[in-house]
């Protein structure tokens, strides 16, 4: 795995969750200035990719996972 300016901490309970919260097939990205070890501070951006059935679906998904 790349390394991301997230704490193992942070890297894991983001795993947890969306293993939680998200189908098997369904993928979790992390992307943004988090992904550049020279810079400081910033957001998380996420992107998630999932195979959930109906659009009612997806955003349940997410509204548990946040």
């Amino acid at each position: 795995m790349k390394k991301v300016r997230l704490s193992d901490h942070d890297l894991k309970a983001l795993e947890n969750l969306f293993l939680k919260h998200f189908l098997l097939e369904d993928e979790l990205w992390l992307f943004g200035s988090r992904t550049d070890l020279t810079k400081k501070g910033g957001d998380i951006d996420l992107c998630i990719e999932t195979h959930a059935k109906t659009v009612d679906e997806a955003i349940k998904r997410k509204t548990d996972f946040v």
